[in-house]
Formats: structure tokens, sequence, C-alpha cells
């Protein structure tokens, strides 16, 4: 999943605010680049939008981030069918990357028809 940041800065001895928002960035790294933001003292708001246009807040995002440590994320999946004419049988396969725990996995299964 992908965040934009909406951030109101506060410019220093104005009354005046500018609002930027950033391209979307992977939620892994959200709390990294807020961080960095917080450390400049001119952050008057700071808002999560994600892909949806929902918004988020800093503690929902890290509430989802220790979900992804237990369970499957990043997930894609691959399916790929076959006929052999001078067997005349047939064949599928299916492949699911996903990430869990922070490591890799892959899951690979065929069937002949």
């Amino acid at each position: 999943m992908n965040l934009s940041i909406e951030w109101t800065y506060r410019i220093p001895g104005d009354p005046r605010t500018v609002t930027l928002i950033s391209n979307p960035i992977p939620v892994a790294h959200v709390l990294t680049v807020l961080k960095d933001m917080e450390k400049t003292g001119r952050v008057k708001n700071i808002e999560f939008i994600d892909e949806k246009g929902a918004y988020w807040t800093k503690k929902e995002i890290e509430k989802y981030l220790k979900s992804l440590e237990t369970e499957p994320h990043e997930v894609i999946a691959y399916f790929d069918g076959g006929f052999n004419k001078e067997k005349n049988s047939a064949g599928l396969g299916g492949v699911i990357y996903f990430e869990k725990n922070h490591r890799s996995y892959r899951l690979r299964k065929n069937l002949y028809l």
C-alpha cells in the first residue's frame, strides 16, 4: 500500500501556511519521512492519504504496520494453462508470491487434467 503525505507547513514569522502533498510512497517509509518532517518544527498539521482517498492517522499506520508482521501482504498471483496435443492432456499452474514476517514466500501448484 502507498500513502501520500499532506503536510501543512508553517512559514516562520508569517501567519500564513502552505499545504504540500507528496507523491505516493510505500507505507513502510512513511514514518521515517514523518520523523524527519517533525524535526523541522514547522509542521502545523500532517495527514496521510491512501490510494482510495481515505485519511489515516499516525496511530492507524503504526497499527497497520504491526499487523503486517504476522499477516501475508504484498500478494501477487500468476496463473497459466497449457494443452499438449500429442498426449491430449491439459494442465493448469499457479504461483503466489507474498511477504510475511519480513520474509518473502512463494507457493506454487500444478494440476494435470
